[in-house]
């Protein structure tokens, strides 16, 4: 597939980059859908005046006209995130931030049109308008299980969830964005890739959801259990994790973790949160040349 292509394009960039001397690395999630703002759909240039202009250039027929066309097309300085996606059948409308189109919420803008009679794309755009100043979003379903596979065994991939943390327990992120990554990033990497897939070692899964990506960060005496560092510890059960949530039902909390300790404290006392709150911002500590 293309994006199996891309994806075998990107790493072997990477690795080109990495043996010609540059610091580089990657990290990833172990979903097939990326998320974002619907505005994604919508060539760059049109904001470039700011969103008042892109939204009176979003109203104007002659301007769709042409932003269908290069939607079906390669427009330079921009990711078509429509044609990575494969059409409007991947694009799955998630959070409108509109009473009248929550019923539309789960279902693909080509599904949407259908129903509205309208072309998908101004299905989408529509809901752009009337939402604003709210940023309505969408999953886009552009990533293979084969580049998740390609990608998570490389070394020098770490794993990060992209999500904002929720407001409430088992509630949506701050960002209203529904996604399963927000609750299951790293028990689906364990429990999927390590135990059954067998992709990856163990040990080297939690190398690179621990200590890597806090060396990479910079993150002073932490993602290690080493005497003087601060005490983050997740205590799990390897046979019995799962990570639960899916995108249908994104709001679960994963099984089979047992305890969470931040900076010393117990925060997860046997699959139940104490009440305490014992984190810290963490800051990059790289010296500054």
């Amino acid at each position: 597939s293309t994006g199996d292509v891309l994806m075998s394009s990107a790493l072997e960039t990477i690795e080109k980059a990495q043996a010609s001397g540059i610091d580089i690395a990657a990290d990833m999630y172990p979903y097939n859908a990326g998320a974002s703002g619907l505005d994604a759909t919508i060539p760059s240039w049109v904001w470039d005046k700011g969103d008042d202009v892109a939204h009176q250039r979003l109203r104007d027929p002659n301007v769709r006209k042409q932003l269908k066309s290069e939607i079906k097309g390669e427009l330079p300085g921009w990711w078509n995130i429509v044609e990575a996606s494969d059409g409007w059948d991947n694009i799955v409308l998630t959070n409108s931030f509109l009473p009248s189109y929550e019923k539309f919420h789960g279902k693909s803008f080509t599904e949407i049109g259908k129903i509205l009679n309208k072309d998908p794309a101004d299905a989408c755009w529509d809901i752009v308008l009337e939402a604003a100043p709210q940023r309505p979003l969408a999953t886009y379903y552009f990533i293979s299980d084969d580049d998740i596979r390609m990608a998570i065994q490389k070394p020098w991939v770490s794993i990060g969830s992209d999500a904002s943390s929720s407001w409430v327990e088992g509630g949506i992120d701050s960002l209203g964005l529904p996604h399963p990554r927000s609750y299951a990033t790293f028990p689906r990497v364990i429990a999927r890739y390590v135990r059954d897939l067998k992709l990856v070692k163990l040990e080297e899964m939690i190398r690179r959801i621990t200590s890597y990506p806090a060396k990479r960060m910079h993150l002073e005496k932490r993602g290690s259990i080493i005497e003087g560092n601060w005490a983050d510890v997740t205590i799990f059960n390897y046979e019995t994790i799962d990570d639960v949530a899916t995108f249908a039902n994104p709001l679960q909390f994963p099984k089979g973790i047992e305890y969470a300790i931040v900076n010393g404290v117990i925060v997860l006392d046997k699959g139940k949160h104490t009440g305490a709150k014992p984190g810290h911002v963490l800051f990059n500590c790289a010296k500054k040349e």
